[in-house]
């Protein structure tokens, strides 16, 4: 089962349901819909905390890159950016952007992935 450390920002809105995915490197071991998962904070410490327990609904290809987002292979900018950035837990798109490009680099190769849940 996978776990997903979460930086603390992010959770009251995943306890909120606000924030239904992530965007993450792909694992050795890849997720696929209906893997059950766990959501922390603070992960791999003392002070780990489990903030969710879903199941994964959705698991696609996506590209962060300067002129917006490619999901599955289709892109989306402007305003479906922006949904689709609001979430992930940030702000919009131009918000997304810079972190990942802060943290990784542009463009960034991953996978989206979203979920239904219960708090932990």
């Amino acid at each position: 089962m996978p776990a997903y450390n979460f930086q603390p920002r992010f959770e009251p809105l995943i306890i909120q349901g606000i924030k239904t995915t992530t965007i993450r490197r792909p694992r050795k071991r890849p997720t696929v819909k209906g893997d059950n998962f766990t959501a922390t904070i603070h992960g791999r410490t003392k002070n780990c905390r489990v903030i969710l327990r879903g199941k994964v609904d959705m698991v696609f290809p996506c590209i962060v890159a300067e002129e917006g987002l490619k999901i599955a292979h289709k892109p989306y900018a402007g305003v479906e950016a922006d949904r689709l950035a609001r979430a992930d837990g940030f702000p919009n798109f131009a918000a997304m952007k810079a972190w990942f490009g802060d943290r990784y680099g542009l463009p960034f190769k991953g996978e989206i992935i979203s979920w239904k849940g219960d708090h932990a």
